[in-house]
């Protein structure tokens, strides 16, 4: 498959999120699941706007989602506020481990399953399709790939880095001298 290609820097348009997320955990302290719900569900809403500008960008070949569109915006805020507001009472760390490598590999598998589409079936297969079908069975598809692929390198990580001396390594190299 030649043209395949994954622009990291893609992913580091979104980083602003994490930190966004991070500011609005600390001012959200009091848990409160009806509100958590009804700021998910909004969140929910934005990012069906937002799908539907996808489709849209998708069959008439103009760039409209970005990193700062106001849809993703929005849907970011009230879904981090919906999910600080939510009292959780599992323990979810396994998934919270791998959510930043979730965000940093889900870029590539989504060019690359799109790519996989394009060249399978031709550039106009899945603007044919029903949106409201593809579009999450897409995002699920996307997910699960990814939350793979996380697992699969921390596995390798820790095989390689067993007695913690690449890690060591970095830290020492990294660490601000203040």
């Amino acid at each position: 498959m030649a043209g395949l290609s994954w622009d990291i820097g893609q992913s580091f348009e979104y980083l602003g999120y994490f930190m966004v997320g991070y500011s609005i955990r600390k001012m959200f302290t009091n848990k409160n699941n009806c509100k958590a719900i009804i700021a998910i569900l909004i969140g929910a809403f934005w990012i069906v706007c937002a799908s539907g500008l996808v489709y849209k960008e998708m069959t008439a070949r103009y760039e409209i989602i970005s990193p700062y569109c106001l849809f993703i915006v929005l849907a970011s805020l009230f879904i981090f506020i919906g999910f600080t507001l939510l009292d959780i009472r599992k323990e979810s760390a396994n998934l919270s481990n791998l959510t930043f490598y979730i965000y940093l590999i889900h870029a590539g598998v989504w060019n690359f399953i799109s790519k996989v589409f394009y060249h399978a079936f031709g550039k106009n297969f899945l603007a044919g399709l029903n949106g409201a079908i593809w579009i999450p069975i897409f995002i699920v598809i996307v997910f699960s790939i990814s939350y793979l692929l996380s697992k699969f390198y921390l596995w390798i990580w820790h095989k390689l880095d067993k007695e913690k001396k690449i890690t060591n390594y970095l830290i020492k190299k990294v660490r601000l001298y203040t």
